[in-house]
């Protein structure tokens, strides 16, 4: 009995409250977002990019959404349009530094920068003659490397835990000092 009371009690009081207002079109682009997403992780590029143009036809001003197309665009190829969206919320003020960045790289990679980018990760550390018959310095290259040039790069590892210092590289380092600074500072023997 008392259970029924209570039921009544609470039936009466809902029925004074107003009804609870729903955003049909926020829960249509939430629906259509999430849709996006599934696609997109799934590689189904095409239908993630139908849904997420349907979440933004419902919410035009959400960025999440703005920045998953922009994400789906620049995947299937369309750097352009990519950009637009991303310059799109960097100017309605509504990116932040790692989107900021993005367009930055995507804008590099696009541009010269490639082209006037000097690589610094190889350094030269002796070029070996090719007519020179039964010399390889090298006993066993990790990796090879040809340039745009033609020219071949022999990646290799050197140890530097070892306190041996080859022969030639001690006559040429004797050499190097007798040419350039004379012979006066150059001991009569190497100190080995």
């Amino acid at each position: 009995m008392r259970f029924l009371l209570l039921m009544l009690h609470l039936l009466s009081v809902s029925a004074m409250l107003p009804a609870q207002s729903i955003d049909m079109s926020a829960v249509k682009a939430g629906e259509q977002f999430r849709w996006g997403v599934r696609a997109f992780h799934n590689g189904f590029l095409a239908d993630a990019l139908l849904s997420f143009e349907k979440s933004l036809s419902a919410r035009p001003d959400d960025a999440r959404t703005r920045i998953w197309l922009g994400d789906t665009l620049y995947r299937s190829g369309f750097e352009d349009a990519a950009l637009r969206e991303y310059r799109y919320l960097l100017e309605s003020k509504r990116g932040d530094t790692l989107l900021t960045s993005k367009v930055e790289l995507l804008s590099y990679r696009r541009g010269i920068g490639r082209e006037l980018e000097q690589s610094s990760t190889y350094v030269v550390a002796h070029e070996i003659n090719a007519n020179q018959e039964d010399f390889y310095p090298l006993r066993r290259p990790v990796s090879v490397r040809i340039g745009d040039d033609g020219t071949v790069g022999l990646i290799t590892y050197m140890r530097t835990d070892s306190t041996r210092v080859a022969d030639d590289a001690i006559q040429a380092v004797r050499e190097f000092i007798a040419t350039t600074y004379g012979s006066e500072p150059l001991p009569a023997k190497p100190r080995v």
